[in-house]
């Protein structure tokens, strides 16, 4: 059986960002908690499912409620005051930039 790891993550970068893309469906903007500290990113919340009539039974159920937490570490240095998440369509999208430290920089050559 797969591992029950939710929500399931995707995180991308390119020379200015890093982000982060979560599918939370059926959730509130209340529901959902984002914070950085240093490298790392949390994201909580608590998924609430409808209560079925009693008179329900399941043949199948794979949707749980309940609260979750995911932490990592972003891959860079990031800007935690211009950091911005949005929730939208049941996806969070959070873009996080990257520190001047953390770019890449041309150097010019003398000669």
């Amino acid at each position: 059986a797969p591992a029950k790891v939710y929500p399931l993550l995707n995180v991308s970068h390119d020379t200015e960002n890093v982000y982060v893309r979560s599918e939370v469906p059926g959730m509130t903007l209340d529901q959902l908690d984002v914070s950085v500290t240093g490298r790392s990113l949390t994201v909580t919340g608590e998924r609430s499912i409808p209560e079925e009539d009693s008179s329900v039974r399941y043949h199948r159920k794979e949707r749980e409620a309940g609260k979750f937490r995911r932490q990592f570490t972003l891959p860079t240095d990031v800007e935690h005051d211009r950091v911005q998440a949005k929730y939208q369509h049941g996806i969070l999208m959070i873009v996080l930039p990257k520190s001047a430290n953390a770019k890449a920089r041309k150097i010019a050559i003398s000669g």
